[in-house]
């Protein structure tokens, strides 16, 4: 089924028309700019900033993922005084936690870790195509949009030119004024 114009196509067939109407040139870029399109769209398409984002959080979370140690020691300490048989005495306590998985956990981050980065670089390739497909799509649209601007140019012109002909042709008196206002309609 065929997808509906997005709206920058849109955009880009009415400038077409209201050139045309307005005798305006229409800026449709060469050929050789399509690569050049492609590079910007690649770095500034919302799509693919989105992804590059998603991206960036499959990497970071495959860096933690790769630590040894996945949480940050934790440091306790208590002092304070307490009364014993002998009298009063300063009690002090330190107390240094750290988390050490020995169950397979790491490994089980790691695997998730590479799962969510492959599906992420799928998901941006996947958007690199959908962005690629749409300026493509656009580019074609353009040169055609030129093209028909440019049929319906020389169209006019040879138009014209069959008005002057037939303007001559009556001033020489070889047709009758007829054959003018014909020529005027059809313009």
């Amino acid at each position: 089924m065929p997808r509906p114009l997005p709206l920058t196509a849109c955009l880009l067939l009415l400038t077409a028309q209201l050139a045309r109407a307005q005798d305006a040139p229409l800026v449709v870029p060469a050929a050789s700019e399509l690569e050049h399109l492609l590079m910007h769209a690649a770095q500034h398409a919302p799509a693919m900033l989105a992804a590059r984002a998603r991206f960036a959080r499959a990497d970071a979370a495959d860096v933690e993922a790769r630590l040894i140690l996945s949480e940050d020691p934790e440091l306790y300490g208590q002092f304070g005084r307490r009364r014993n048989a002998e009298g009063r005495d300063l009690e002090l306590q330190i107390v240094l936690q750290q988390r050490v998985e020995i169950a397979g956990q790491r490994r089980v981050r790691r695997d998730v870790a590479a799962r969510l980065r492959e599906r992420v670089e799928a998901e941006l390739q996947a958007s690199w195509a959908e962005v690629r497909w749409s300026v493509e799509r656009l580019y074609e649209l353009a040169r055609v949009a030129r093209a028909q601007l440019d049929f319906a140019e020389t169209v006019a012109r040879f138009q014209q030119r069959m008005v002057e002909v037939a303007e001559r042709r009556r001033a020489l008196g070889d047709v009758g004024a007829r054959e003018g206002h014909l020529a005027r309609a059809e313009l």
